[in-house]
């Protein structure tokens, strides 16, 4: 008897350690991007969950490329928009700047619109977080500003979607 007490508290014992591995790494992910899944929703990335982040997928869009993000640790996703550097500094040379409005959703969701928005020409604008539990879209509206104030919509490009 005393046999398979001792085997029967190792056996727990080994099972509790076991647990521990698999609830402590999800634990300690939450807590670096401070968010996980749904809870990312509408959240700016950036410091948050985008130390981990990767592009899965890509598209060509106006004077650029949109890129789907998805962050393992926080388990999100949001999109992110960046000009290509020919047209960025042609638009540059004519005292023009590009203002892109990057959203993400979720199919059946709310779209959660731009987090970040680069200033210039040169830099990548991003949007909020959505849960990276289901497929996640992302879109951009590429505008050219002028010096004076005006702007030119060069309309919105949809996807890609993971």
């Amino acid at each position: 008897m005393k046999i398979r007490r001792v085997i029967g508290a190792g056996a727990v014992a080994l099972a509790m350690t076991t647990t521990a591995l698999v609830v402590t790494p999800q634990a300690a992910s939450a807590a670096t991007g401070g968010c996980n899944g749904a809870s990312c929703n509408g959240l700016d990335p950036s410091g948050r969950c985008d130390g981990d982040a990767i592009t899965v997928a890509s598209k060509a869009v106006t004077d650029g490329q949109l890129d789907l993000r998805y962050s393992p640790s926080c388990v999100a996703n949001w999109g992110r928009y960046t000009p290509y550097t020919r047209d960025a500094s042609f638009f540059a040379a004519q005292g023009k700047g590009i203002y892109a409005r990057v959203t993400a959703w979720n199919p059946g969701g709310p779209s959660y619109g731009t987090a970040y928005h680069a200033p210039g020409v040169y830099g990548s604008s991003w949007s909020q977080m959505v849960d990276g539990r289901w497929t996640a879209c992302t879109g951009v509206e590429v505008v050219i500003t002028g010096s004076n104030g005006d702007y030119d919509s060069q309309g919105w490009s949809w996807g890609p979607c993971y």
